[in-house]
């Protein structure tokens, strides 16, 4: 590596944000349960899969024989999964509790909790995933004392579990969230939630994925940031700014949309790490693809009311096709949360980027428990965002102008620029060009030297890409916006060749063919 190189990633080092080189604690494996159904093998299996990957103890994995429908009523809830799950952790002396003599009208035994150790549950695939509305139990007089937004039983499994470790509540409603924006909660707090993540989707095989991906992303993450705002609500619009805004301080390139619209499949989605979107029932534009492509340990966060509705699909609502199509980590609902309810996506990101994993993020950002989000993905899932950003060099012998390296590379870059280095961060990315090619990083220079002298307005850094053909609809984009540079520049034939390699690509979004003169 050359001097110039050495000098600047010392430079970057010095001049890094603080959530970038934050460093959280690793979490305690013998502090997570995995649960699984005995009467489902792949549920079994599953949970077998996580605890030998994460060596979580095996006194931890509890199996216990619960209905294998997503929707179940609540006595069959709390007498096959609630109850028995507290049994079984006080049994393993992982807890500790008093039960009554007596059950309430939705099956659960009284209890009085005493103290916890676990601190994440792990619920695999196999376990319902919401609860019926049997609203009809309780009185008109007790309907009267809860707004009528909040007048069902109806909720998500998961939050239900998160209760495991404190006195029952009435299913009527919500519960608050003691860990709510608090960084750093007394152990009061800790100890009366228990953070619960799902490992799910539409197969046995994408819900298995979510563990191996996980691993995968802890070591690197790279790619690029999407944020969908114009949303009907100003509350999800300014979580959308505050994302983006979030986003870029730590040198990621954000594209966002402000338009009513979702993103469509002619816009710009080459390596979506990160996408914060809200307000579409089912999923639309690139993502309704079944040949799109995320990087390793992407984590997408779509919020909608019935997002999670089901699981078991991977064309229907959002969380189950996104398992399906190889994300790492979502959210969802199972019925409408109100937007102030769940997670709130600033918060969620904060957590991310400054080290905590996965399921702390999730419950740092979740207003609401006992209520309809869920969490998929590993709970002890930590991004490598800050070892991403000083990615080391990797020569290829296939070309590859969209190797994900690059990414790591323009976050830095960006970060010098930001802290008025960017002579420094230039010199950086014509540099690491000389050694691996990438478009995007090329495009991004471009972009932001255009304050450095260049007769050809820095095209030439483009020229590599014209003999590449294309593997899949999220390469065009930057192809196009790459070959119009050119146009732009006089190099007409090098513009033409970029368009008829694209042209060999089947099956184009129509939203890029209309791009295509």
């Amino acid at each position: 590596m050359s001097g110039r190189l050495h000098s600047v990633f010392a430079l970057l080092i010095a001049i890094l944000p603080v959530s970038v080189i934050h460093a959280a604690s690793n979490p305690d494996p013998s502090r997570v349960v995995v649960l699984a159904n005995s009467s489902d093998r792949d549920s079994v299996n599953l949970a077998n899969h996580y605890a030998r990957t994460r060596n979580i103890p095996q006194k931890n994995l509890v199996l216990l024989s619960a209905p294998r429908t997503e929707e179940v009523g609540w006595v069959e809830f709390s007498r096959q999964i609630f109850n028995p799950l507290r049994e079984s952790l006080i049994d393993r002396e992982l807890m500790d509790g008093r039960f009554g003599n007596n059950e309430d009208a939705f099956g659960r035994r009284f209890f009085v909790p005493l103290s916890s150790s676990v601190e994440y549950l792990v619920v695999c695939r196999g376990i319902p995933l919401r609860l019926k509305n049997e609203v009809s139990k309780f009185s008109a007089e007790q309907l009267k004392q809860i707004p009528v937004i909040y007048r069902t039983t109806t909720g998500s499994v998961d939050t239900e579990l998160a209760l495991l470790t404190t006195a029952n509540h009435s299913p009527l409603g919500w519960v608050s969230n003691p860990l709510f924006k608090r960084k750093k909660p007394d152990s009061l707090s800790l100890e009366s939630v228990v953070k619960v993540s799902r490992l799910d989707g539409p197969t046995q095989e994408t819900s298995m994925r979510l563990v191996d991906l996980a691993i995968v992303g802890e070591k690197a993450v790279y790619g690029r940031a999407y944020v969908d705002s114009g949303g009907p609500h100003k509350l999800g619009n300014q979580w959308m700014g505050a994302v983006a805004k979030r986003l870029e301080i730590d040198g990621f390139e954000v594209d966002m949309d402000h338009s009513p619209k979702l993103f469509n499949a002619g816009q710009r989605f080459d390596a979506p790490l990160f996408y914060f979107g809200w307000h579409s029932y089912h999923m639309q534009g690139p993502f309704a693809r079944r040949d799109i492509r995320f990087p390793p340990g992407a984590m997408i966060f779509h919020i909608h009311s019935f997002s999670a509705q089901s699981l078991r699909t991977d064309s229907r609502y959002w969380a189950g096709p996104l398992i399906q199509r190889g994300v790492t980590a979502t959210i969802g609902n199972v019925s409408e949360p109100y937007l102030h309810l769940t997670h709130h996506l600033p918060l969620l990101l904060e957590g991310l980027l400054e080290g905590k994993c996965l399921a702390d993020s999730a419950y740092y950002a979740l207003p609401s428990l006992g209520w309809q989000a869920i969490l998929l993905g590993d709970p002890l899932y930590r991004p490598a965002i800050a070892h991403s950003i000083s990615p080391s060099l990797k020569i290829d012998q296939e070309f590859d102008p969209f190797h994900p390296e690059q990414y790591g590379i323009i976050r830095r870059i960006k970060v010098l620029y930001q802290k008025g280095a960017g002579s420094e961060g230039y010199h950086l990315g014509r540099s690491y060009l000389t050694q691996k090619y990438g478009l995007p990083l090329a495009l991004s220079l471009i972009r932001l030297g255009s304050d450095q002298t260049h007769s050809d307005g820095g095209t030439t850094l483009l020229l590599p890409v014209i003999a590449y053909h294309p593997k899949g609809f999220q390469e065009v984009a930057p192809m196009i916006q790459a070959a119009k540079l050119l146009y732009k520049a006089g190099r007409t034939r090098d513009y033409k060749r970029i368009l008829k390699n694209i042209a060999t690509l089947r099956n184009l979004p129509p939203e890029l063919n209309e791009q295509m003169p």
